[in-house]
């Protein structure tokens, strides 16, 4: 398929989200969801196909941010065997479980990742070399969240040891090496294991020492300062905690630059103001 073939497709895909919203894609989405479901009841489909337009509704919730809709959705898809044990949900399964961790629900995540692994290790070779690691990422991620880092632990060591032997992923996905021992770290502080924890997030540290701007680089500094204060290097703390909330006035100010909405900048004061408050930093 050429470019331009592309580009056509993409935007005509673009007007009939428009037109089925009244101008509104995400309301669109939903109406076109919610009429192909319909036209699958309508006619009798299997259960795979069915769960599948149930998943494409939930998807469309989702967008809209409406996630007790989205979730009600999903789960009477999931009741369905045939689409649960399908390769369709099995290629959905993981950015499902991304948006639940992103929105917190650690628990949740942990099973629509659980489902993502199962299918990416029956898939073998004919994963990506990536198809495997990434979900490992997730599930450790989730299960450090849901108060099972023992779990992650495992997976952790799994992923290290796919990526020192593809070659594929040390060109094409260098950003594992950031996630691994940030995960790794959490895992192993919230085990008490303090000094190690210490050990696998200065790697980390040491890896995005260029990635000034970069989320990740905050999210690990703020990590290891934990972790430092737990072990009462409070001086080391407290540095990584400074630079956490340079890193907020610097992205504010670039947000605001690109004319940001006002609700987006206010949760970005929030979280730099709760951090100060934290950490008795004086704005």
């Amino acid at each position: 398929m050429t470019d331009d073939m592309r580009v056509c497709g993409f935007a005509r895909h673009e007007m009939e989200l428009l037109s089925a919203g009244d101008g509104d894609r995400k309301l669109g989405r939903l109406r076109l969801a919610l009429a192909a479901f319909e036209k699958c009841v309508a006619a009798e489909g299997a259960d795979a196909q069915r769960g599948e337009a149930m998943c494409d509704i939930a998807e469309a919730y989702d967008t809209m941010n409406d996630v007790p809709a989205a979730t009600g959705w999903l789960d009477r898809a999931l009741a369905l065997d045939a689409f649960r044990t399908s390769d369709a949900w099995a290629w959905r399964s993981h950015s499902a479980a991304l948006r639940y961790l992103w929105r917190g629900d650690h628990l949740r995540a942990v099973a629509l990742a659980g489902d993502a692994l199962s299918f990416a290790r029956r898939k073998g070779a004919e994963a990506s070399e990536g198809g495997v690691i990434g979900v490992l990422v997730t599930l450790a991620d989730a299960l450090v969240g849901a108060g099972q880092p023992a779990d992650a632990l495992p997976l952790v060591s799994e992923g290290r040891a796919l990526f020192a032997r593809s070659a594929w992923l040390q060109k094409h996905s260098p950003g594992y090496l950031i996630e691994l021992p940030y995960h790794e770290g959490r895992a192993l502080a919230a085990l008490g294991q303090l000094d190690a924890a210490a050990r696998v997030l200065d790697e980390a540290e040491a890896a995005t020492a260029t990635w000034k701007e970069n989320p990740e680089r905050r999210n690990i500094l703020l990590a290891s300062a934990g972790v430092r204060r737990d072990l009462g290097q409070h001086e080391e703390a407290l540095s990584r905690v400074r630079e956490v909330d340079a890193w907020w006035d610097e992205h504010i100010a670039l947000r605001q630059k690109h004319d940001a909405e006002p609700a987006e900048l206010d949760a970005a004061r929030a979280e730099r103001d709760a951090l100060r408050r934290a950490w008795g930093l004086q704005g």
